[in-house]
């Protein structure tokens, strides 16, 4: 078997180092998604129903008045 030459070599190893980024992103990625929905998971637990309707309609009241606000400082 004829060996590669010096860039070819190079290559293969920069190949390798952009799928072991890869890897690891990804990784970090599936690790704080399984933190969250942990989290998520405690939250439904532990609260009353009401509580996170609540916090619902707070976050949806914020942001229409955030974009009420856009809408009428660009006009």
């Amino acid at each position: 078997m004829r060996k590669g030459t010096y860039k070819d070599e190079c290559q293969m190893m920069k190949g390798d180092k952009e799928t072991d980024k890869q890897d690891g992103s990804r990784a970090r990625s599936e690790e704080r998604r399984a933190i969250w929905t942990q989290g998520s998971e405690v939250l439904l637990q532990n609260c009353p129903a009401w509580s996170i309707h609540l916090l619902g309609q707070f976050t949806l009241l914020h942001s229409l008045t955030n974009i009420y606000t856009d809408y009428t400082t660009r006009t």
